[in-house]
């Protein structure tokens, strides 16, 4: 489980070279994100006692919400076309939206938009982790 801004990174690099977000690797990355995840003050990111799991990665619509609970008030621009199987997304993940010059920390693109929302989150977390050091 990643517990360094490097290991976050390098889950990063993994999820992105690889054609999908499944098995052993998807199951690599909830594990990394609830270890996030418990380390973190205040109420809990996921409702139920769960947390995340390797099928919430596959979709959109979760990963949205989770990104909202681990970093809420980021903004997040997608940017993409949807073309069947290889779509060509673009994700940012931005402490605020204030001007276009505000640091872009979680950034990725790839052909499957919720893999892409993954690694640009993975990419936030070794941020902060490095932050928090």
């Amino acid at each position: 489980m990643p517990t360094s801004s490097h290991q976050f990174e390098e889950l990063a690099k993994k999820v992105e070279a690889h054609e999908a977000l499944a098995g052993k690797l998807a199951s690599e990355v909830a594990d990394a994100i609830n270890s996030f995840i418990s380390k973190q003050p205040g109420p809990p990111v996921q409702p139920d006692a769960t947390g995340v799991t390797a099928v919430d990665l596959s979709s959109t619509h979760r990963i949205l919400h989770l990104v909202d609970g681990v970093i809420p008030g980021w903004t997040i621009k997608l940017r993409g076309k949807a073309f069947e199987p290889d779509g060509h997304w673009t994700c940012s993940l931005r402490p605020s939206d204030s001007s276009d010059d505000a640091e872009m920390i979680g950034y990725a693109q790839g052909p499957d938009l919720s893999k892409t929302l993954v690694v640009a989150l993975l990419r936030v977390l070794a941020y902060r982790t490095r932050k928090s050091l």
